[in-house]
């Protein structure tokens, strides 16, 4: 578990307080604010609930930024993370170095809170000051797997892609990346190919899964049950049979992923991602 910038004499103070003497008004909503955030720390569950029906606000955060729900989902508490998402907590606020709640469960392996993050709606894409997403920390095919389910269960939720806007993502991708390959159960054969595709295409080979990685590579057949895979799949990157490799060098040239993709799983997410690099953009102009 990480060490923390802990805290002002404020939170110490706040600990001693009674709920039962507690009014309505402004003050005593920050008091019970800061009272609910060292309830959570501590796993209180029946303190925590009765100080957001005080109007204690789930949301507040300590002098290093910490919200009441990450250091729920930092310290395994999760009744307290139950009660919080259910009083308005958000999901997604960022803490210190911008972590997310779910990169604070993830990180402490916490997988029934994870679960529930995720089925709460908890962002997977969201990236902290290291340029991490929370599944970066997923150190147990446990915590993977709840990822992949995550990740399948989004998919079936949405509607089928549209040639047009698998188009629009490709563009996307092409525009705005560099194009770094990962390679996952190739031969050797088959790796000093994908050397040659990287030097045409101008761009690089990774040893590990980081978020730079656009393509995962993967040999014909079944897309094999890798971190690399799982992870490519979890970020929205392109996972491609060899046979693009092969199709991209007889062209001498870059050709579209599309029909080589193995599965339809990193679809969606590279959608999304596209849409907020699109939304980032449009602010900017506004």
């Amino acid at each position: 578990m990480r060490l923390r910038e802990r805290r002002s004499e404020r939170s110490t103070a706040l600990t001693g307080l009674s709920l039962n003497t507690m009014k309505l008004n402004s003050t005593a909503r920050w008091l019970a604010s800061g009272c609910c955030y060292n309830q959570a720390n501590q796993g209180h569950v029946e303190a925590v609930k009765e100080l957001l029906e005080k109007g204690a606000d789930p949301n507040l955060k300590d002098n290093a930024g910490w919200t009441p729900l990450h250091e729920a989902c930092n310290l395994g508490h999760l009744p307290v993370v139950e009660v919080l998402v259910s009083g308005g907590a958000l999901l997604n606020t960022p803490g210190y170095r911008n972590d997310s709640p779910l990169h604070d469960a993830v990180r402490n392996r916490h997988p029934a809170i994870v679960k529930l993050l995720l089925q709460q709606g908890a962002s997977q894409n969201v990236l902290n000051q290291c340029g991490k997403r929370p599944a970066d920390y997923a150190a147990s095919p446990e915590m993977l797997e709840i990822f992949q389910e995550a990740s399948e269960g989004n998919q079936c939720a949405n509607t089928a892609l549209s040639p047009s806007a698998l188009s629009m993502v490709s563009d996307c991708v092409r525009r705005d990346e560099m194009t770094v390959f990962l390679t996952s159960k190739l031969s050797q054969a088959e790796q000093l190919q994908v050397a040659k595709l990287r030097e045409l295409l101008e761009g690089r080979m990774a040893d590990t899964f980081s978020g730079s990685v656009s393509h995962v590579v993967v040999p014909e057949g079944h897309m094999p049950t890798t971190s690399s895979t799982l992870m490519g799949l979890l970020a929205g990157c392109w996972v491609v049979k060899f046979s693009w490799v092969e199709a991209c060098l007889q062209a001498g040239e870059w050709m579209p992923e599309n029909e080589h993709e193995a599965g339809e799983g990193p679809q969606r997410s590279r959608i999304n991602r596209c849409s907020l690099v699109i939304e980032t953009h449009t602010n900017k102009l506004i």
